[in-house]
């Protein structure tokens, strides 16, 4: 099913929120977990993140296009005819951070990682956003936070 990628980024973003309460469970009652995704983040909100996020676990989400190509042929000049229809391929990447000063941060943070990994397996969105290689991976600690990088492919069609 053809659709826009402004629909499909907020599909993708919408899945991660949908799951915040399980995600959230993933964590001690007492920790302080927070979601932030792409458009959505204040310049002031990136530049700041370190000290803003301080002893909390959260993620960022962004969607990255790899290769939009034609995949149907373009009619639209004759009576009838239909719009050109696209594939686009990328990834969603969810970085996940977790505070190197809370007890057992590493550990927790990793089950963040894994539990958003699953998000994006065996799933597709309403608007035909399907997503395959869903990994997470530890990254190199950033400033006061351990860290990891949770990529999805995703594959949906445009119709332009």
């Amino acid at each position: 099913m053809p659709t826009t990628r402004a629909q499909a980024r907020d599909e993708m973003f919408q899945l991660l929120l949908d799951a915040k309460d399980d995600l959230r469970a993933l964590l001690p009652l007492t920790a302080a977990f927070q979601q932030r995704w792409q458009g959505v983040e204040t310049p002031d909100e990136v530049s700041d993140a370190a000290k803003q996020m301080q002893g909390k676990f959260w993620t960022r989400a962004v969607t990255q296009v790899v290769d939009s190509r034609q995949s149907a042929h373009v009619m639209t000049d004759e009576p009838g005819g239909s719009p050109a229809e696209w594939t686009t391929t990328g990834q969603v990447i969810v970085q996940v951070f977790a505070p190197r000063n809370v007890t057992d941060a590493y550990t927790l943070g990793d089950l963040l990682a894994g539990g958003i990994a699953d998000i994006y397996r065996n799933v597709e969105t309403p608007s035909g956003v399907w997503f395959n290689k869903s990994t997470a991976k530890e990254a190199t600690p950033e400033n006061s936070f351990w860290r990891w990088n949770v990529t999805a492919d995703f594959e949906f069609y445009e119709r332009k």
